[in-house]
């Protein structure tokens, strides 16, 4: 997969939402141990990479069409405060359904302005976010899994 449509849908969450913003509480290939300003009480939010599906390129008669790669991308949501602090991980589920709801929205056919990569057809998800567990300092995780149909 490309990084460069990673950093397109990163770029794309940054533009169109106020919940996130990239280094802040935004970021791309890895959750950082802690936020960028320790202070900010925002769930963080990483974009990760995630083995897709094969190129597919049989929607045009006799193969002449484009081919569709189908990446995926994880969706990964951390509550700031432990269990403790956060009973009822209220912020981070919210913020989790936020970004889930935007990026299905993305609009079809399109690119991202200012983007690297290609064109991106399609993004759906597998499932709404779920409470995917705990780390190790009993910060809540939610998650979900984003397909894509583009050709780069």
């Amino acid at each position: 997969m490309s990084t460069g449509l990673i950093e397109d849908l990163a770029l794309y969450l940054d533009t169109n939402s106020t919940k996130v913003t990239r280094g802040s509480n935004l970021f791309v290939m890895q959750m950082p141990a802690e936020a960028a300003n320790p202070s900010t009480s925002l769930p963080l939010v990483a974009l990760v990479p995630i083995v897709g599906f094969p190129a597919v390129n049989r929607f045009v008669p006799n193969g002449g069409g484009p081919a569709f790669s189908r990446p995926q991308v994880g969706v990964m949501v951390r509550s700031t405060a432990g269990a403790g602090a956060d009973p009822i991980p209220t912020a981070a589920s919210a913020l989790a359904h936020t970004v889930h709801d935007l990026l299905v929205q993305y609009p079809p056919n399109s690119t991202v302005s200012g983007g690297v990569h290609g064109m991106i057809h399609s993004i759906d998800a597998w499932s709404p976010p779920y409470l995917e567990d705990r780390d190790a300092l009993n910060r809540y995780e939610f998650s979900f899994r984003l397909n894509i149909w583009d050709s780069a």
